[in-house]
């Protein structure tokens, strides 16, 4: 960690601390929060998202920043839950998604950001929002052997019940979010959206995606429950483990 931002849990944190990463041509790769001890309010620190990377097997490390943010705008600064995905045709390809925004008082909606490295992490291209305008929590992703970036994420609720959205019926507290498979084949520029299951109204932590680095093979799984309203008065259903595969690189579930 960079000796000025070496605080990476700053009052715990929703997903993962890091994630670790080995690329096809043997480096190390680690996607993690870093911020500032300041004296601030939880979510007025900015939390930068960083990438350490170690061509000798973890016993030194030279890291970058990844994505710097601002200052003063807790919808933007708030950042967690780094996840990692590597191109495993292309070493020099390095994707990172996390989280962005606050869960109470906010003014904008909640983002799944991803941001990309053509260079093996030493310099990165601008964030992207892979979520509509409801919002999502942090992505997990994985690369084809083709270079196709896939993504999954929860969806959030912006603003509490968004408009062109189910409803659930009068008295069951909040919106449906479902779950979103997201795609992209021009290396994290531009994302194609699709919902991959109705979700429910409490959400829990997102999917796991995985490529298979020889085949089209895509594969996702995620827990939650097969009713929608799981938020309603008097639910009691026991949680489920879901799975879906793709043979075509995600076109077709």
């Amino acid at each position: 960690m960079d000796e000025r931002f070496n605080d990476c849990t700053l009052y715990g944190e929703f997903g993962p601390y890091a994630s670790l990463a080995f690329s096809s041509d043997g480096t190390l790769f680690v996607s993690f929060i870093g911020s500032e001890i300041l004296p601030l309010l939880r979510d007025a620190v900015p939390r930068h998202m960083f990438l350490a990377r170690s061509a000798d097997g973890g016993r030194t490390f030279a890291t970058t920043r990844a994505y710097e943010a601002p200052d003063g705008n807790k919808d933007r600064a708030l950042n967690k839950a780094p996840t990692l995905a590597l191109d495993p045709s292309d070493p020099k390809r390095v994707y990172i998604g996390w989280g962005m925004g606050v869960f109470a008082n906010s003014k904008e909606k909640r983002r799944s950001m991803v941001v990309a490295s053509a260079d093996g992490g030493a310099s990165f291209a601008e964030a992207v929002d892979v979520s509509d305008d409801q919002g999502g929590i942090y992505p997990t992703l994985a690369v084809g052997p083709d270079g196709t970036v896939h993504g999954v994420y929860w969806a959030r609720s912006f603003p509490v019940v968004p408009p062109n959205r189910p409803v659930p019926s009068v008295g069951d507290p909040g919106p449906v979010l479902p779950v979103y498979y997201v795609r992209s084949t021009d290396h994290g520029k531009s994302w194609t959206r699709e919902p991959i299951d109705p979700g429910s109204q409490r959400d829990n932590r997102s999917p796991v995606i995985a490529a298979d680095p020889k085949s089209s093979a895509v594969y996702m799984t995620w827990w939650g429950h097969r009713s929608p309203n799981n938020a309603a008065a008097g639910f009691n259903q026991d949680r489920d483990i879901f799975f879906r595969a793709s043979h075509d690189g995600g076109k077709t579930w």
